[in-house]
């Protein structure tokens, strides 16, 4: 088959769920391009529209405002201001699909989802699509949108869906698709001497590692949370993954150049070699972060969310003793070490993990796309 992968350069787990899903229907001979939505036609608007997420995020109470009205006005059968903006691209998303057929159509984003149903009410669409949920609850708009399928993070989200007036029958209740080196299992000291022989220099494999990540752009107080673990005591490693933000990773480098004990890294496509490694992952509650994380059977603490969808990606991680949730650094730190240290308690998170999150939701979509529209 021949596959088109759509994402959106707003925040790194939308791309990171396409890479994913694409390096598996590689593996499996099938043909796959994986594009920025907005890199169709013009570079420029697509870092235009990644500048205009993260300006939005970093002023928390805009982010919170969009969510929170974006919530009260999308209804099915309405379209909002979202749909009408989508739609004045969707003309060259089409012009794309005349001069390169597939097919088959995923997304990983809302917006292409946007595009494409005008275009399947326009009447210039046949190619199946199916959409692919990143987050852990039914987000503002999707359900104005209008594809073939719709990849469900968990199957207890449907009634979410349905309340919001999604068609249950469209649903396919996979999961998020994560890199398949994330399931790879590796003995934490193996994968720690891996570490220190390569990408951090320095480290001691023999102690616990405490693994803080901010996200592919780099946010929240990490400074604050190392220097807490610094001053509890604690007898273990730390690194920092602090995705893109360069300035960020400057300003730690400069503040714990001294201190052995801690390891900087700015972006880095060693993720499941460092979930591997560590023995508690603080990280804020991304969708696609946290089900790697998940899915590489690692307790978890999740941080101060970005106000929305990342919420009741932590509520729903929660609720199911998946993860412990702090606001403040001096609560994640206690809760870090708690996990660290009371083996009784991280191995039922572990089993937890295991038991709502599989990790196999590649499979599951290759499975599904293959039975339903490979040709004979």
């Amino acid at each position: 088959m021949k596959i088109l992968i759509l994402s959106c350069n707003t925040g790194g787990g939308h791309n990171s769920a396409a890479i994913a899903i694409r390096d598996t229907l590689v593996d499996a001979g099938h043909d796959c391009t994986f594009l920025d939505l907005f890199s169709i036609g013009s570079q420029k608007l697509s870092g235009r529209v990644s500048k205009a997420y993260l300006f939005s995020t970093k002023l928390s109470f805009l982010f919170r405002f969009c969510y929170w009205a974006g919530g009260k006005i999308t209804r099915a059968g309405r379209r909002s201001p979202v749909y009408a903006a989508n739609s004045l691209h969707a003309d060259r998303l089409y012009q794309y699909l005349q001069a390169n057929p597939c097919d088959v159509i995923l997304m990983t984003h809302l917006f292409p989802a946007e595009q494409l149903t005008c275009l399947k009410h326009r009447g210039q669409l046949s190619i199946p699509t199916i959409a692919i949920g990143t987050d852990y609850t039914c987000i503002p708009f999707w359900e104005e949108t209008d594809v073939d399928y719709y990849v469900l993070p968990h199957g207890d989200l449907a009634p979410e869906f349905v309340q919001r007036g999604m068609n249950p029958q469209t649903f396919l209740p996979f999961g998020i698709p994560v890199s398949p080196k994330v399931k790879q299992r590796e003995e934490k000291l193996q994968a720690r001497q891996r570490l220190a022989a390569g990408l951090l220099p320095g480290l001691e494999p023999e102690k616990p590692l405490l693994l803080i990540m901010s996200g592919s752009m780099g946010f929240g107080s990490s400074r604050q949370l190392v220097e807490e673990l610094l001053q509890s005591g604690v007898d273990a490693e730390m690194c920092v993954v602090c995705g893109s933000n360069k300035k960020q990773e400057k300003r730690l480098r400069r503040r714990f150049k001294e201190n052995e004990r801690v390891h900087i890294l700015g972006y880095t496509q060693q993720v499941p070699l460092l979930l591997h490694s560590a023995d508690v992952v603080f990280t804020k509650p991304g969708g696609l972060t946290t089900t790697e994380v998940a899915v590489s059977r690692t307790p978890l603490v999740h941080t101060a969310p970005i106000p929305g969808c990342e919420n009741a990606n932590a509520a729903f991680f929660a609720s199911r003793g998946m993860s412990v949730s702090a606001k403040e650094p001096e609560e994640q730190c206690r809760a870090g070490i708690h996990l660290l240290q009371d083996r009784d308690a991280a191995h039922r998170m572990r089993e937890n993990q295991e038991k709502y999150i599989p990790g196999d939701a590649n499979e599951k979509l290759l499975a599904f796309l293959e039975s339903h529209f490979a040709k004979s």
